[in-house]
């Protein structure tokens, strides 16, 4: 493969471990880790696994007075699967990825999350053990996100839940 000036290595994993990450949102809406999508590929096909182990993550808020939402993620796992990878023609064929990660945050003692998706839908699963929800949580977030919130305003909940969602395009959000 040197001789032919391809990259004799194949990547099949990456770690990552320690890493802290500054996320906010921009004027549209989007995350700003949003940008390091879609992930680099390594030879000829994206790398098919990413764990991040014992990550931060820091959502901040436009206001100076507002403390920003930290969220530790004990571990992260993205999943590419290889059918992502062009064929020898140059076609993209159909892709698909699973995002699991699991951690605790200022808003939960334990959360548990799993985002499957390809090109015709994406499926949502998460859960939450000890959830809080209160005003001062509300006044840490992102402005976009505050006004969504307002009409929860005053109240004070604590819960475990689990919630399940179907995304596709041009329909509804399924949820269950």
């Amino acid at each position: 493969k040197l001789l032919e000036t391809e990259n004799p290595l194949v990547t099949r994993r990456i770690v990552i471990s320690g890493v802290r990450a500054h996320a906010w949102l921009d004027e549209q809406g989007k995350l700003s880790l949003e940008s390091l999508w879609p992930l680099p590929t390594f030879g000829k096909v994206a790398c098919p696994r990413m764990e991040v182990r014992n990550a931060k993550l820091v959502l901040a808020n436009e206001s100076p007075d507002s403390r920003p939402i930290e969220i530790d993620v004990a571990q992260a796992v993205i999943l590419k699967d290889f059918a992502c990878a062009t064929d020898p023609a140059g076609a993209a064929g159909s892709c698909s990825s699973t995002i699991t990660a699991n951690g605790t945050a200022a808003f939960a003692e334990h959360f548990a999350l799993q985002i499957t998706s390809d090109d015709k839908q994406t499926d949502l699963r998460g859960e939450v053990r000890g959830g809080k929800l209160t005003g001062e949580l509300i006044d840490r977030l992102p402005a976009q996100v505050q006004e969504k919130l307002n009409p929860l305003r005053g109240l004070e909940l604590v819960a475990d839940t689990t919630a399940i969602a179907r995304i596709q395009p041009g329909h509804p959000i399924n949820f269950a």
